[in-house]
């Protein structure tokens, strides 16, 4: 994390959580920076990964992180995941 922003950088990616963005930094065979999309839920399941990342996360905690108030089935948090 950088100067006080929720700045993330793992493997070849950097996450803003502040921007909401993840982008894919440059290797050295030549391939560009470049934005990755992910559906807002998907971008919240990875910053909540990451900001916990010096544990193991259970699907319980995610689901009741991620939909507080809201009832949903284990089918959601698949969704998110593999979108």
């Amino acid at each position: 994390m950088a100067s006080g922003r929720h700045l993330y950088r793992f493997g070849d990616f950097l996450v803003d959580q502040e921007r909401g963005w993840l982008r894919q930094a440059p290797t050295g065979s030549g391939q560009a920076e470049g934005e990755v999309e992910l559906p807002p839920r998907a971008f919240q399941v990875l910053c909540y990964l990451i900001e916990h990342r010096e544990r193991l996360v259970g699907k319980q905690e995610l689901m009741e992180a991620l939909w507080k108030d809201t009832f949903v089935t284990d089918d959601a948090l698949v969704q998110a995941v593999t979108s």
